[in-house]
């Protein structure tokens, strides 16, 4: 069988082609900048050209965490850090207006970090104090200055760049302190990641405000190039926590009712495909029975108890029709969930359905196999009454038969009637014997499949070998009987209709299953619609197994057919 083909979401090819104009378009962007800022830059060369280097970092690495996972907004952040570089860059420049805009957003790179830290992995903000500490990082970075900037009040700037270094370090303070705590309630594959991305974020920023301090005005350049290597190492950490960090690709919502409207034969699970596009492997969609939830499969299944797992009903019209189960600690929200619930909720109706209909098929199913069983046990009861009891019976009467016809006061016209009788005896009593075998044959009851299909082969009047690789104890007593009238009938044919000169018989378990083949060279042409294969097909076909015949004319006969081991 084909490996099925992975979907690919419309969204992600057209993304493809619009983050990459957007990647190339920022990249020219930060060069041309350069290039207006760099001729008059003297001994800053190196930190100006450096601004550009970083600055197309974070829009390359934006990009590609944006493709991999388009409903994060931590691309989206990364490329922002890029064109707030960018723009910074312009402080350089030599027009007066270019260098105003360009001194307005020195600092906003600052504020996107602190807002990627309080968002990843989940690109989003949560919490009030999230909310909060972002909103003061943006307003102290971007807001606080302007005032001054655009007055042109170099007098304002001391002040100012105090207001920063401290509300900056209370919000280093206060960031840290919330990341710490949800690393407390991560789990160790999720603390694996996010732990050292989270410490170097904040020793980074920590070190960025510093430097300023540490560091004498005289080694202004030193000073601006060990920050921008800093600012380096942060779009490549976010990236490398994207990409290597465990994380499941997501897909935008709107894919999933395309996927699901392209599939609706139903040959891949739904749990699947929201598990892609949410993003949490573990996700699990339930369906509403009449007995309760069911899986997709149809068998009973219960929402976990644990608290790492969130449970979001999904209904049609204030009908519920399912329910998605996912993992709390991923970075996906209940809201994100319901949304993914509401555009699923005629498929999970749909899966509803399908799910009673197996659950009724496999009900019918194991009806016409306790049915099948009930037969057999009945086949048993009546071939072990006649042979413990009618057939002894006879013999017993032969005996006795035997017996008068040798007695020494038994005139001779008695002997030869007691003797007459015998025989008669000994006649009822085979076909007693043949027909006992009809219902059930004595080896199959007293010794086994195996060894009945043996006694078979023993008594073919052509040459027939036999392959028995199967282990005793793991074939069910409906099985076996199945599998010995399988091969009693294609045996027969053989001989019958085929006028095989040789057959062969093979049993083997292969898997799960009981395979068994019957060949012979005989003149094939044999009917599958006859009476007998087509009962022995029916049989088959009760106990979930299937059979494949080839008999074409004057090349012999095949007949497979495989049964389930499990009882």
């Amino acid at each position: 069988m084909a490996a099925p083909t992975r979907y690919r979401a419309p969204s992600v090819r057209s993304m493809r082609g619009v983050l990459s104009i957007l990647t190339l378009v920022g990249s020219l962007l930060a060069l041309v900048v350069l290039a207006l800022v760099l001729p008059g830059a003297g001994e800053g060369a190196v930190p100006i050209t450096l601004f550009a280097v970083v600055a197309i970092v974070y829009l390359v690495a934006g990009a590609v965490a944006w493709l991999r996972r388009p409903a994060n907004a931590t691309g989206m952040l990364l490329v922002c850090g890029g064109v707030s570089l960018t723009v910074a860059n312009l402080a350089n420049a030599p027009v007066p207006e270019l260098a105003t805009l360009g001194n307005v957003f020195a600092t906003a790179v600052l504020a996107v970090i602190v807002h990627l830290l309080l968002a990843f992995p989940t690109g989003r903000l949560t919490g009030r104090l999230a909310v909060g500490l972002a909103a003061i990082a943006y307003t102290i970075a971007i807001l606080l200055p302007l005032p001054a900037v655009l007055l042109d009040a170099p007098a304002m700037a001391p002040p100012v760049a105090a207001v920063q270094s401290t509300v900056g370090l209370a919000i280093m303070v206060a960031t840290a302190w919330l990341l710490v705590r949800r690393l407390q309630h991560a789990d160790a594959r999720a603390r694996r990641v996010l732990l050292p991305l989270y410490t170097y974020g904040i020793i980074a920023v920590l070190a960025i405000v510093a430097l300023p301090v540490v560091l004498p005005a005289d080694e202004a350049v030193l000073r601006a190039g060990l920050q921008l290597l800093l600012l380096l190492g942060i779009p490549i950490s976010f990236l490398i926590g994207v990409l290597g960090g465990g994380f499941t690709p997501t897909r935008d919502l709107a894919d999933l009712g395309e996927q699901l409207s392209t599939s609706s034969d139903g040959s891949r699970p739904l749990s699947d495909a929201v598990a892609d596009t949410l993003g949490d492997p573990s996700l699990r969609v339930l369906l509403r029975a009449p007995d309760g939830l069911v899986d997709e499969d149809g068998e009973p299944a219960r929402v976990s108890a644990h608290p790492d797992r969130g449970v979001v009903d999904v209904d049609i019209d204030g009908r519920p029709v399912g329910a998605i189960e996912y993992d709390c600690r991923s970075e996906i929200d209940e809201t994100r969930v319901r949304r993914a619930g509401r555009i699923i909720a005629v498929a999970i109706d749909r899966s509803r359905l399908t799910a009673e209909l197996r659950q009724s098929r496999r009900e019918v199913r194991a009806s016409r196999i306790r049915i099948v069983e009930t037969a057999d046990r009945e086949r048993f009861r009546i071939a072990q009454d006649l042979h413990d009891g009618l057939q002894a019976q006879l013999v017993l009467l032969g005996v006795e038969a035997q017996q008068i016809a040798h007695a020494p006061e038994v005139g001779a016209a008695a002997a030869a009637a007691a003797t007459a009788l015998r025989r008669r005896i000994d006649v009822a009593a085979a076909d007693l014997r043949r027909l006992v075998h009809d219902v059930l044959p004595m080896p199959l009851m007293e010794r086994g499949f195996v060894a009945a299909v043996e006694d078979l082969v023993d008594r073919m009047p052509v040459p027939t070998t036999m392959s028995a690789r199967v282990e005793p104890g793991l074939l069910p007593a409906a099985t076996g009987t199945t599998a010995y009238f399988v091969v009693a009938e294609a045996l027969a044919n053989a001989v019958k209709h085929a006028r095989a000169g040789s057959a062969e018989v093979g049993l083997a378990h292969d898997g799960p299953t009981l395979r068994i083949t019957v060949t012979d060279d005989g003149i094939g042409g044999a009917d599958p619609t006859g009476r007998g294969l087509r009962g022995l097909a029916d049989r088959v076909d009760t106990l979930g197994g299937d059979w494949f015949i080839s008999s074409p004319h004057g090349e012999g006969t095949r007949l497979e057919v495989r049964l389930p081991c499990a009882s």
